[in-house]
Parts: C-alpha cells; sequence; structure tokens
C-alpha cells in the first residue's frame, strides 16, 4: 500500500480550493464597489453640508439685509458692502460675489460648493429656505432665521 494522493484526488482538491477562493473573490470585490460607492456618498454629503454652513455664515454674519430674486441671495452688509450668493448653472457651482460699498462690479468671487445640479432659495417672513441638490442626487435642506434692521 502507497501513501499518499492519486492525480485524480489532487485535481479533485485543487477545483475545490479554487471554487471557494473564487467565491470570496467575488465577495471581496462587491465588498470594495460597495466601499468606494458609499465612499463617494459620504464625500459628496460632507460638501454639501459643508456649503450649506459657509452659506449659513455668509448670511448670518454683519448682515444688514438679505433679499432674495432668482433664487440669487442678495445681502447687504453692516458697513453696506455686498454679497450675491448664486448658482451659476453652467460651471455647476455656488457663488460668492463680492462687491465694493456703492459699487456694481464685482471686486471678487469665491466658490462655496462645486458638482451642484440646483440650489433654491425661498424666504417667507423671517425664515431663509435654502435646498441644495448635488448632481449624484444628494439633497440638504437648511433652515435659516433671519430678520432685516432697517
Amino acid at each position: 500500500m502507497k501513501k499518499g494522493f492519486t492525480l485524480i484526488e489532487c485535481i479533485v482538491a485543487m477545483a475545490i480550493a479554487a471554487s471557494i477562493l473564487s467565491f470570496q473573490c467575488i465577495v471581496l470585490i462587491k465588498y470594495c464597489n460597495m466601499n468606494v460607492i458609499n465612499n463617494v456618498k459620504s464625500r459628496e454629503e460632507g460638501y454639501l453640508t459643508e456649503g450649506a454652513i459657509i452659506i449659513e455664515k455668509l448670511i448670518l454674519n454683519d448682515f444688514k439685509e438679505v433679499e432674495i430674486k432668482d433664487n440669487f441671495i442678495f445681502l447687504t452688509c453692516k458697513d453696506n458692502s455686498k454679497k450675491t450668493i448664486r448658482f451659476n448653472s453652467n460651471s455647476k457651482k455656488i457663488l460668492v460675489d463680492y462687491y465694493d460699498c456703492g459699487s456694481n462690479f464685482s471686486k471678487d468671487t469665491n466658490i462655496v460648493c462645486s458638482n451642484i445640479s440646483d440650489m433654491t432659495v425661498v424666504k417667507k417672513n423671517y425664515v431663509l429656505y435654502i435646498s441644495i441638490t448635488s448632481i449624484g442626487g444628494q439633497k440638504i435642506d437648511r433652515c435659516i432665521a433671519v430678520k432685516n434692521f432697517y
């Protein structure tokens, strides 16, 4: 009686090991793809939240008057400088334009958030409702209490 395995037994054992290994690879690849998708969604949500916080701070810091027209937010500050928060549909960005006192020409423009598909702004009484939607479909809504000082 010889000790060891026959060729058929080795081939069967390798086939079983290969099928188990291929199953594990499929599970690993699905997990990696799911992880990438979750990271993209999480990053997108973080960008939206950060953009909404920046907009809220711009509105609440030293403002004297807030006016909404065609989804543009026009801010007049206490030093009479002006800011405009707007959505540019061509570049898919939310921008802030800064104006000097009494000037109608923008002296500077900053990007608040990019990869945006839509921004909606509505003002009812002393509350500003802002809704921002990203290209990937994530959406964030904010309510900001404002009161005009005259």
